[in-house]
């Protein structure tokens, strides 16, 4: 029931539950879903200002976090997150059940976000 409330945030783009929201991504006392299902939220609504906190979910000890945390890097691309997009897609090994590798998810991220400075970069 709490991802299902999670993702529905997201999708209203609610700006004011950010700031809540920003704070579960890489508090372990909470499941490892629902912190994942918190970082597709903060991607959803497009708080930039989570960034650094994606950053830091990224080195999660659950494999759940650390792609959705992936999955939000590359949503709101931001060169911070190239380094530690490469790190995860040269050795990470977890996989998610239904949705596929961190690895490969890290990949696509870092696309998104060389795709956004390579789009600004043509300007």
């Amino acid at each position: 029931m709490r991802c299902r409330a999670l993702n529905l945030i997201g999708f209203m783009f609610n700006k004011y539950a950010s700031s809540r929201l920003r704070k579960l991504p890489s508090n372990e006392e909470i499941l490892p879903e629902v912190r994942g299902d918190t970082a597709e939220a903060l991607a959803n609504i497009g708080d930039r200002k989570a960034i650094p906190l994606l950053i830091k979910a990224s080195y999660d000890s659950s494999p759940i976090v650390r792609f959705w945390a992936c999955y939000a890097l590359g949503q709101m691309p931001d060169r911070r997150s190239l380094p530690r997009l490469e790190q995860i897609a040269e050795f990470d090994d977890g996989e998610i059940e239904h949705f596929g590798s961190v690895k490969a998810e890290a990949k696509d991220a870092m696309i998104h976000v060389l795709r956004r400075y390579m789009k600004k970069r043509r300007c």
